[in-house]
């Protein structure tokens, strides 16, 4: 049996449900979703969605507080059929990317951050179950119409901003927007690919507005809290996600969360335009893992901004 802990936020989530179950299918194994760790942490607003995922993806879930764990360096298992490295740690480095965890005898625990554990066919499966879990969502449905009608006609393009977490890791995470260049040089080579582009921020920090003014002279753009004011309507995490999955293109963050945002929006919509910063870490130990992970396994349109 395959049981996945699910934790860290939406986006390594997502690769963890996508991790456990192509892993579980690769070794004919029954996947179950561990939530032990939801009730040590008690942040039920973005957490709630994602069980609600799970019971449209029809899996079981359980919930173990306590587990002894062996840990497996996992490489590539589903394509390349790698051989386990074995190594011991604890469950505080939960977070390690790529980790896959085993919980004595013969069960095993899967995290994963960039997911190198999973095909593409549950990738493919998780992402038309939320097209069909989200398909008459009404926040989805009226924000989404609200954003096409600012400028129509107009190419759009999510702008994802991730700050308020970093800053307090800021030895390990780059703060995009006030340490480099990524967000104007992204925007730029937007705008030379199509200059009726309009740009909608998404991000977790309520001051963005203010700090995002240097750009707002150089380029049309729109702040979703400014939409939120005006439809008084909150979305959830993963509708806020999904939503910029429906846009005609994205600039995203070092973050998983709008990283997924792409990957469902180059798996429904071809005629896309996606940028990524090169660096997401200062950590070089965690920089290497982000260079070894291949993008183009999704679409070859992701374009990486130099920084």
């Amino acid at each position: 049996m395959v049981i996945v802990r699910l934790v860290g936020g939406i986006g390594n989530q997502l690769f963890q449900i996508v991790g456990g179950l192509s892993l579980a299918k690769y070794r004919n194994q029954k996947c179950v979703f561990d939530l032990g760790n939801y009730s040590r942490t008690g942040d039920n607003y973005f957490r709630l969605p994602v069980i609600s995922l799970l019971n449209q993806l029809d899996v079981k879930t359980t919930k173990i507080t306590k587990v002894k764990l062996v840990y497996y360096r996992l490489c590539d298992l589903v394509f390349n059929r790698s051989i386990y490295k074995k190594r011991y740690y604890n469950e505080a480095l939960f977070h390690e990317p790529y980790g896959l965890f085993m919980v004595k005898p013969y069960k095993q625990i899967i995290n994963s951050y960039f997911g190198l554990a999973f095909g593409f066919e549950e990738v493919n499966n998780l992402i038309s179950t939320m097209n069909k879990m989200y398909q008459n969502n009404k926040c989805i449905v009226n924000l989404l119409g609200t954003i096409k009608n600012l400028s129509p006609g107009d190419f759009i393009v999510g702008v994802h901003v991730r700050r308020t977490d970093y800053l307090k890791e800021s030895q390990i995470y780059l703060n995009l927007l006030d340490e480099t260049n990524y967000y104007k040089e992204a925007m730029s080579l937007q705008v030379q690919f199509n200059k009726n582009t309009v740009f909608i921020v998404f991000s977790d920090d309520k001051k963005i507005k203010a700090d995002f003014t240097h750009l707002n002279s150089q380029f049309k753009i729109y702040f979703l809290s400014d939409i939120y004011n005006s439809e008084d309507i909150t979305c959830t995490d993963l509708e806020e996600l999904y939503i910029m999955s429906n846009l005609d293109g994205l600039v995203i963050a070092n973050s998983t969360f709008s990283l997924w945002a792409a990957i469902i929006l180059s798996h429904n919509k071809s005629n896309n335009s996606i940028y990524l910063p090169s660096r997401w870490y200062k950590n070089d130990v965690f920089q290497k893992k982000f260079n070894d992970f291949n993008f183009n396994n999704y679409h070859a349109s992701f374009k990486k901004v130099a920084i």
